[in-house]
């Protein structure tokens, strides 16, 4: 929709990009979309993406916090939320929180993927790995801010930069968002 798209747990890598492609030509709000899908083809091999699903991965991440997940950096930076479920009912999460959630008795239901104006916002990603296909990253990275392209490009909202790769401790840069909001 023009609001977002929502996915659920159970949706594939293999699918999730093919979701993300089709959502970004129909919809301009969702044109990032397109950005990470091409950063998911990246991801593992055809075999591990056609199978594994991306609450999978971001389980991985939460077990895991030095895991280099490109699902979570590129989720992250796009402002998504999750949903999670217990027997108490659903909570929404944003990523950073989710990974210090006690996920005892719980599930990953599904995610909301705001939609963002394409005349302002900038989405990019990158992922240094050894080789291209098949590898985790030595450090990925994914990045999203509104600017005034009039006003020199002078960033209008505090920026999302999510760095993987670096430590356990560390996803969020967020005295370099800090100090980059009304910066040109």
């Amino acid at each position: 929709s023009k609001s977002g798209l929502e996915i659920g747990a159970t949706v594939t890598l293999r699918e999730l990009i093919d979701t993300f492609k089709e959502a970004a030509e129909k919809v301009t709000r969702l044109a990032h979309l397109d950005r990470i899908s091409d950063h998911y083809q990246q991801v593992a091999n055809q075999a591990v993406r056609a199978n594994a699903s991306w609450a999978g991965n971001l389980m991985m991440k939460h077990r895991h916090q030095d895991f280099p997940s490109d699902v979570f950096i590129t989720l992250e930076a796009a402002k998504t939320v999750i949903k999670v479920a217990d027997e108490q009912g659903t909570q929404d999460h944003v990523l950073t929180d989710f990974l210090r959630l006690d996920m005892r008795g719980k599930v990953i239901v599904s995610a909301k993927l705001p939609a963002i104006s394409t005349d302002q916002h900038f989405y990019r990603s990158f992922k240094i790995t050894p080789r291209q296909l098949n590898a985790h990253a030595y450090v990925n990275g994914a990045f999203e801010l509104a600017v005034d392209k009039k006003k020199d490009y002078t960033v209008l909202e505090r920026p999302t930069i999510v760095i993987g790769g670096i430590s356990d401790k560390f996803n969020r840069a967020t005295k370099t968002e800090n100090f980059l909001l009304n910066k040109s």
